[in-house]
């Protein structure tokens, strides 16, 4: 196939810079079990690992050029699990946009993930765990934050014959009446927003671009949306599995599962996979005709 459009995939860096003990929340807790020096040491490590990854990573895609480059999202840990919020998150991001734009010259869409703008993760029936100084979940500043550094939570745009419509996991699993009038506004406006782009795409590529997909539960608005306008939907690519062996034990998740028993799903490997194993990218090449391909590269 001869393309005519050439998008570069990736997801997940986690790219961290100067992890401090106080700042850190591990599941299992490591940090915590560990004596104080060789938790430090456990903390570079990560630094390293997650910068050299992404950089490899970056490396190899550079060797070819793109129309387009697509995250999906989780670009550093954030602050833990609250989103961009701090200083220096934000320098972190500054730091993995600054090193992505010196490689990769084409234009980017970044979608939002879990630690770009804040999520809760659920321990022993526990949200909004306290992490260091700060509190797990979305606040009106970190999607402030997220949209200033990222872009919009949702967003729709055309390349050639295809159309693609990113969403936000965050506000889907994130959001609930307990937040903001704010959050729950843009929670509503963003399934409002993919009903009515799908219900009017005259295109037959229409591809879903996410982090989270194990977020769209059944019962939840936006999986409505997608099962209302699932003859319309090409395939729905997403992160946060960071390798394609946690994908297939996700699918032990009956949520995951099911999605992936009624789409087409494309998981977008982390640059350096699960703890080192699985890492890559992908290169998604379309023709004016209509046909496409998802080529996996390890990095």
């Amino acid at each position: 196939m001869s393309h005519d459009i050439k998008i570069l995939l990736f997801s997940d860096p986690h790219y961290s810079t100067n992890s401090l003990i106080e700042e850190e929340k591990w599941f299992p807790p490591v940090c915590s079990i560990l004596p104080n020096f060789l938790a430090k040491k456990f903390l570079q490590f990560w630094d390293k690992m997650t910068q050299g990854a992404f950089i490899k990573m970056l490396n190899k895609a550079k060797r070819e050029t793109y129309d387009l480059a697509i995250g999906l999202g989780d670009y550093t840990p954030g602050a833990n699990e609250s989103g961009m919020i701090t200083d220096k998150s934000i320098g972190q991001f500054n730091s993995f946009k600054r090193i992505l734009d010196q490689m990769i010259s084409c234009h980017k869409i970044l979608v939002w993930g879990d630690h770009d703008a804040g999520y809760r993760f659920e321990v022993s029936k526990k949200t909004g765990v306290k992490i260091g100084t700060e509190q797990g979940g979305m606040s009106d500043l970190s999607a402030e934050n997220a949209g200033k550094l990222l872009g919009s939570p949702f967003y729709d745009f055309e390349m050639g014959p295809a159309k693609f419509f990113h969403i936000s996991t965050n506000l889907i699993k994130n959001v609930d009446e307990n937040d903001s009038n704010y959050l729950q506004i843009l929670k509503k406006n963003q399934v409002w927003y993919l009903d009515s782009c799908l219900e009017r795409s005259i295109t037959n590529l229409n591809f879903v671009l996410l982090h989270d997909p194990t977020a769209l539960t059944p019962e939840s608005e936006i999986r409505k949306v997608l099962d209302k306008h699932k003859k319309k939907i090409t395939a729905i690519i997403h992160g946060h599995l960071h390798a394609e062996f946690a994908r297939k034990l996700t699918m032990l998740s009956p949520v995951y599962r099911d999605l992936c028993q009624n789409f087409k799903t494309v998981l977008v490997p982390a640059s350096w996979g699960m703890m080192g194993i699985g890492a890559g990218y992908k290169v998604l090449e379309i023709d004016r005709n209509e046909y496409f391909k998802i080529i996996k590269h390890k990095s």
